[in-house]
């Protein structure tokens, strides 16, 4: 008997956190115990966004954000939820070594990449001024793109 083919979408470039146990489980062999043949794939960005894939039937299941999945429920494809990755939120402030950032309070002054969600910016405004420092006097930048280490890498 084979393996019953699941596809599942996932909504950020590999490797990412919230995924990691999928992949474990994979490698592991937690899905063929089950008979599972899993296939995780991050593709297709220009056929839309994780939740039009999955609505359209091109995957099983996907990695959509709770976002997505409220907004679904106006359509003619509602998507349900069936579990989390994460307790908690597993955002980042990353840079590099050679900035001298160590702390929010040194982020005075200097440009963050952040997408335009009014919570991440209202956390990131009160973590800089937990550590003593004037959010005011961040420069917040919202990049079109997805924040991530290309970030970094570019300079934002």
């Amino acid at each position: 008997m084979s393996d019953t083919l699941v596809r599942m979408h996932l909504e950020y470039v590999h490797p990412w956190p919230n995924h990691a146990g999928l992949f474990v489980a994979r490698k592991e062999g937690f899905y063929a115990e089950e008979g599972l043949d899993v296939d995780l794939v991050s593709d297709g960005d220009d056929r839309g966004d994780a939740a039009a894939k999955l609505a359209r039937g091109e995957y099983d299941l996907a990695s959509v954000r709770l976002g997505q999945v409220v907004e679904s429920r106006g359509t003619d494809t509602p998507l349900i939820s069936i579990g989390t990755f994460n307790q908690r939120q597993l955002g980042a402030v990353m840079t590099t070594p050679d900035t001298g950032i160590r702390r929010f309070a040194d982020l005075e002054g200097r440009r963050v990449a952040i997408p335009p969600v009014g919570r991440l910016v209202q956390e990131l405004r009160e973590a800089v001024l937990a550590d003593g420092a004037d959010p005011d006097r961040v420069i917040i930048e919202h990049p079109e793109w997805e924040v991530d280490i290309r970030a970094v890498e570019q300079g934002l």
